[in-house]
């Protein structure tokens, strides 16, 4: 880049003409640092802006560096080239596109090397948490048998992958997790509705993952999600546990959780296929129903649940009023 035009003006460079060429590659390298951070990692609106960046800076590199070498810094008295050597464009091309490819092969291997850095350490972090909560797990036992097997599978499943998208469903898993072990304590007292609505969503996407898409059906979750309301805590979720138990699992049988504004509370309704074969009775309701019994009596909250089921199907209801 000293001489584009195949010759130094003296044999001595100035430190100026070094400076102006550095000035030039950490300009270059910047913006290509820009353009690959947004196609590395971002939404399309950041991925389109990033190929777009890079393909003009391409696109404009001649117009614009003889613009800068061969007229704006002699103007200045930064000369890079002899007057006395007639301008080749040819030449002028193939000196100029060497330095580019280097600026942005060192662009590229930056950002791919952060990255890959970036998301070692926040896997390491996250997995490190993870082992934490799982350990809390296998020294206390999880008295309900579907959550304690849904979070079993899924934690295999979750260390065993290693590709940067697991990254969610290891944040997920590990809010879950905790979330779980507050319940299992016997933890009582009302929480945000959308609290437990978050938790409830990632508990619906591990048993979709488990069983297939569309094994649990949802319906309302939205109109919640915007709701000021509290409940106690852990009742959301206990109406699809007790329906796991007896249920027929995976898409052909989808188990149907709906939930609606009635007055100033919520109604919420959970059904399922039963699976006739592995269950024998369905009138013990487990320990999550003695745990929401608890704490409706503990409480005195205005809460009715009801269990039934008919020759096919295992309905359970929630009647939550304005606490």
């Amino acid at each position: 880049m000293w001489n584009v035009n195949a010759k130094y003006v003296d044999d001595y460079i100035p430190h100026r003409h070094i400076a102006a060429v550095v000035i030039l590659y950490a300009a270059y390298y910047s913006a290509h640092l820009l353009c690959f951070d947004m196609l590395w990692k971002g939404g399309w609106a950041r991925r389109i802006i990033g190929a777009i960046g890079t393909a003009m800076l391409y696109g404009t590199l001649f117009p614009v560096m003889y613009k800068l070498i061969q007229e704006w810094m002699p103007a200045v008295g930064l000369q890079l080239f002899d007057d006395t050597v007639p301008y080749n464009e040819a030449d002028f091309r193939k000196r100029l596109i060497s330095p580019y490819i280097i600026v942005v092969s060192m662009a590229a291997f930056t950002v791919a090397t952060a990255r890959l850095i970036q998301h070692h350490f926040e896997k390491k972090q996250l997995l490190k948490q993870l082992d934490g909560l799982q350990q809390q797990f296998i020294d206390r036992e999880i008295k309900t048998h579907f959550i304690s097997n849904i979070l079993s599978t899924n934690i295999g499943a979750v260390l065993l992958q290693t590709k940067p998208d697991q990254k969610k469903k290891i944040i997920a898993l590990i809010e879950l997790l905790a979330y779980f072990n507050k319940v299992d304590q016997g933890s009582m007292g009302v929480v945000p509705l959308k609290q437990e609505l978050r938790q409830l969503k990632h508990f619906i996407a591990m048993i979709d993952q488990q069983y297939g898409e569309g094994t649990v059906i949802c319906a309302g979750l939205e109109d919640g999600g915007m709701a000021e309301d509290e409940i106690p805590l852990g009742l959301l979720l206990l109406p699809l546990e007790n329906c796991l138990k007896y249920a027929q699992l995976g898409p052909k049988f989808p188990i149907r959780y709906n939930m609606r504004r009635v007055d100033d509370g919520w109604n919420i309704l959970c059904i399922s296929y039963i699976n006739w074969g592995s269950v024998e009775s369905v009138v013990s309701t487990g320990r999550g129903l003695e745990m929401a019994e608890k704490q409706i009596t503990v409480l005195r909250l205005p809460i009715q649940i009801a269990v039934r089921q008919d020759e096919e199907k295992f309905f359970f209801t929630i009647n939550i009023n304005k606490l």
